[in-house]
């Protein structure tokens, strides 16, 4: 029979003693072991009992293995609270109806789980029958999705408290708690718990301001020990404190750097003062929010979560590289069409025949990873490529294209043959330039060319020579003589030209009018996509001078006389012959001069808030003033749906010169060729074109891959988050510029570099957007022309597309080496613009309008442009926007004879005037740091 022993077993413990030891996946691809105390438990039991009613006589369900540390709070807390635990096995854990039963028949009042396990646990119909005794649920382990919150929330209608708690296993189990009350429609992480410090930072660990993200940093009595046995990482992921900010250079870089990142810590620091702490670096990405509360924003680094579990890809990749098969492996998260996470694996094999077997493949994979990883560090997918993309300093680049070469010549070279000539009058015809003064080895950018341009060049040649240029191949060969090279060696590709529509009573929308539809539908108060704009005329004009003027371009432009009418459900396009130009005079100018001006913003304000209805043509106003005997100012406003600012540009040139013509008399039938095209011949052959192949199946195809994998929510530094609405477009503006020197060595950079100056500044913009929202993915919506075929230059209409552009921003790369690869990324996108998003949009289910992808945009106007006539004067300028605005940040680019113009547009329920004024400040640094950086 078994000994027994009547003496009682004695063990002395301290609160410095460890409690237990967890293992979590390490990034160097060995786990590691987080050693947490007593005391570390201790404060994490009181702090629960605290902020959740842990009474006696309560029961728990324990749904987590031990190996996992949020089982702490289901079994320790408690146990030692006097409530009953009970356990689910494996089988329970994953079998929805057997979980509901165990919760009924045990009486559960309290639940813990992962965002995960609840999703799957809310399938079963019968949830809200087994969940009306639940009296607390908490809610963390990842990260917790609004459209499950929102469903939880809805479905049972505030029956019992939900809690959304966060924190690392370095920290003990949670590190905050966030109480959602029924009516609470915004996710936060809430506040630190007993004891415990929260701290969020910049790269540099000064301290950031309210709003602005930073990596979350954690203090206090939760902070463990470190890891057992590994001292270096202990020192690398304990040991940081913060220091005093660092004096910059001049006070303007100081006042923004304090803005951004190193803000006033008394308003910061929670449960703490001033000075140095021994802080555990999470590597999640946070902001603080007006109320105190804590926003998470993911993660800085590569360190993901996969339903609830943290992994870091690195442990993956290094049993990955064990495989005698494998040259290379890199681990990623993505995520699917209903933003559930996976890993994907991607594999450099040992031999190309590898390439024929990928299904065995990764079978074999998976089996040789479940030997020595759990279920879920098992990639569900694997990619097999010939080669992992890396940057210039040999890491890892997920985006990278090789750099594209070019040649320039020197010195002028005429055409040598009728090819070359031809080229010739094509590029002084899309140029600012004279014919000859086009040599053949002269660069297309050298001379003003930007993207658009390129756009328009290479359609042109296409329609005169019959060959398709990609556009790449503009950026290796961008002089005459590489292109006329290229053009004789390569095969023909029919041009298609846009021929009329045949005469009917109503015509289709295009998909760019479609959008803008649909947006009136859901608010016919948005003025966001009014169009206002203001001439001053300086000399005596006549009121029927300009009445007739406008009759002219109504007669020249369809689209001034186009209003919109549903036909069995179906919105059409109708022409209307007979309306009148919508003009009104007004004069002020009997008015004391110290109310003019007030009354000439009230009139322009009056006019550019106009309601349009879309069943009524016209769909533009005009508003006459005269403020002097001899000034005179037009207001002309129209809705996006009838025009762009291209056409916008169109109409103001040719007003002005018919009120000109008007005045003197002149013969307008040699004025202007009478237009080939209107917007209805467009957009019922581009309607056709985007549903054929190949753009359809191409550009369809490209869009789909580039956003299957969703897009990067930006979290920029707002300083309202309360009852945020953005179908409240009320916006202001601020206007500032960039400096001649600044100007003079971007555009050398371009040139160095052999790209354009739009990219330089779309690189540097997207720096800028990286910093101030603490995520080195970035998006942005970057505005195109939409007019790729050249017959389509001189057509008044809604052309402009909203060109999506995802960017990674890694702060240790070099700035060329990111402009190269921006610049590739963006030409490859540029080729795929004519097709619109929202099928791609549909097909992805991520809802457009309602949900945006993108609430920055980046509009580069004419980059280079003709100078002005005039030099604006240089001084930054804060506006209020007679129309509102589209996206809750927004610059526009300008040049101008000696400075760039940056108009920033910015919703003001999101932003005050400062931040912006910061932001354009920050941007303007880096344009100088940069440009001075790399000129040098």
């Amino acid at each position: 029979s078994p000994s027994t022993s009547t003496s009682t077993l004695t063990c002395q413990v301290s609160s410095a003693n460890l409690a237990y030891v967890i293992y979590t996946s390490g990034s160097t691809g060995r786990p590691k072991g987080v050693a947490v105390k007593h005391r570390n438990v201790s404060n994490f039991i009181t702090a629960m009992a605290e902020k959740i009613d842990f009474s006696p006589g309560k029961t728990i369900l324990a749904l987590t293995t031990i190996s996992f540390d949020i089982s702490v709070l289901e079994i320790l807390v408690p146990l030692v609270r006097g409530l009953t635990v009970v356990a689910a096995d494996e089988t329970q854990q994953t079998d929805t109806l057997l979980l509901n039963r165990l919760i009924k028949t045990h009486g559960v009042d309290m639940l813990q789980m992962t965002p995960s396990r609840l999703k799957l646990l809310l399938q079963d119909p019968e949830t809200t029958r087994y969940l009306n005794g639940i009296s607390e649920l908490i809610v963390g382990g990842e990260a917790f999705p609004q459209d499950l919150y929102e469903t939880v929330r809805k479905k049972f209608k505030g029956r019992f408290k939900i809690y959304n708690a966060y924190g690392p296993t370095e920290t003990t189990v949670w590190s905050t708690l966030s109480v959602l009350s029924s009516d609470s429609e915004s996710l936060t992480i809430g506040n630190p718990i007993l004891n415990t410090e929260i701290y969020i930072v910049d790269r540099d660990y000064n301290l950031v301001p309210q709003g602005v993200a930073g990596e979350l940093c954690i203090g206090g009595e939760g902070a463990a020990g470190g890891y057992i046995n590994n001292p270096e990482l202990t020192a690398e992921k304990f040991d940081h404190d913060l220091w005093d900010f660092q004096d910059y250079r001049d006070e303007k870089k100081k006042e923004d750097y304090q803005k951004f990142f190193g803000g006033s810590r008394g308003t910061i620091l929670q449960k703490s003062s001033p000075g140095p702490r021994r802080l555990y670096k999470t590597g999640d990405l946070a902001r603080w929010l007006p109320d105190g509360e804590i926003q998470f924003l993911g993660r800085v680094d590569h360190q993901v979560k996969i339903r609830g579990f943290r992994i870091e890809p690195g442990e993956i990749e290094q049993h990955l590289a064990n495989h005698e098969a494998i040259k290379e492996a890199v681990v990623i998260a993505r995520e699917d069409n209903n933003n559930d996470g996976y890993l994907c694996a991607y594999i450099v094999p040992n031999t190309p025949e590898v390439f024929e077997t990928a299904s065995s493949y990764s079978r074999e994979l998976k089996e040789h990873l479940s030997r020595q990883l759990p279920g879920y560090m098992i990639p569900f997918l694997f990619v097999l490529l010939e080669a992992i993309p890396l940057t210039t300093s040999g890491k890892i680049n997920r985006q990278a294209l090789p750099a594209l070469e070019i040649s320039v010549g020197d010195h002028y070279v005429p055409p040598r043959n009728p090819m070359e000539e031809k080229l010739v009058e094509i590029w002084a015809d899309i140029l600012p330039v004279d014919s000859l003064s086009v040599g053949i080895d002269t660069s297309f950018f050298e001379l003003g060319g930007h993207s658009l341009k390129a756009t328009l060049l290479l359609s042109k040649i296409h329609e005169t020579f019959q060959v398709r240029i990609p556009m790449p191949e503009l950026f290796k060969k961008p002089s005459i003589r590489g292109l006329a090279e290229y053009i004789g060696s390569a095969e023909q590709t029919a041009y298609i030209p846009i021929e009329p529509a045949e005469a009917r009573d109503f015509y289709e929308l295009s998909f760019h009018q479609k959008r803008l539809w649909i947006i009136r539908q859901l608010d016919e108060k948005n003025l966001s996509y009014n169009m206002p704009m203001r001439l001053v005329l300086d000399r005596t004009v006549h009121v029927a001078d300009v009445n007739k003027a406008l009759y002219k371009l109504m007669e020249r432009h369809e689209s001034l006389r186009t209003a919109f009418k549903e036909v069995n459900g179906t919105p059409f396009q109708f022409i209307d012959d007979t309306v009148e130009p919508p003009l009104e005079v007004v004069d002020i100018s009997a008015m004391a001069p110290e109310e003019k001006e007030p009354e000439r913003e009230r009139i322009f304000r009056e006019a550019a808030e106009i309601s349009f209805d879309f069943t009524r043509a016209p769909l533009f106003r005009a508003v006459m003033v005269r403020w002097d005997n001899e000034k005179y100012d037009l207001v002309f406003n129209m809705h996006h749906i009838i025009s762009d600012g291209w056409s916008m540009g169109i109409l103001e040139r040719e007003f002005t010169r018919l009120v000109k013509g008007y005045r003197e008399g002149s013969d307008f039938s040699q004025l202007f060729p009478a237009p080939a095209l209107q917007y209805k011949d467009f957009s019922e052959w581009h309607n056709r074109r985007i549903s054929q192949p190949p753009l359809r199946d191409a550009s369809h195809r490209f869009w789909l891959e580039k956003l299957k994998g969703g897009v990067p929510v930006l979290q920029l530094p707002v300083d309202f988050t309360a009852g945020v609405n953005r179908r409240d477009t009320s916006g202001a503006a601020f206007r500032c510029y960039i400096t001649r020197e600044v100007k003079e060595r971007l555009k050398r950079m371009a040139e160095t570099e052999r790209t354009t100056l739009s990219m330089v500044i779309f690189t540097i913009y997207n720096i800028l957007v990286a910093h101030i929202s603490g995520r080195e993915d970035t998006v942005c919506s970057l505005i195109g022309a939409g007019r790729s075929h050249p017959a389509l230059r001189e057509v008044v209409g809604y052309f402009t597309n909203s060109i999506l552009v995802k960017t990674h921003v890694n702060p240790e790369e070099d700035f060329i080496d990111l402009l190269h690869r921006v610049h590739n990324d963006v030409l490859e996108t540029l080729q795929h613009q004519d097709y619109p998003l929202e099928p791609v949009l549909d097909e992805l289910k991520m809802g457009f309008p309602d949900i945006p992808v993108s609430y920055n945009m980046l509009n580069l106007q004419d980059i280079p442009a003709a100078a002005d006539t005039e030099e604006p004067e240089p001084l930054p300028v804060h506006m209020e926007k007679a129309q509102g605005v589209k996206f809750d940040l927004s610059l526009f680019v300008t040049e101008r004879r000696d400075t760039f113009e940056l108009l920033w547009n910015y919703r003001k329920s999101l932003f005050k005037p400062e931040t912006i004024e910061s932001i354009s400040r920050v941007f303007l640094n880096l344009s100088s740091e940069l440009s001075e950086d790399e000129t040098e």
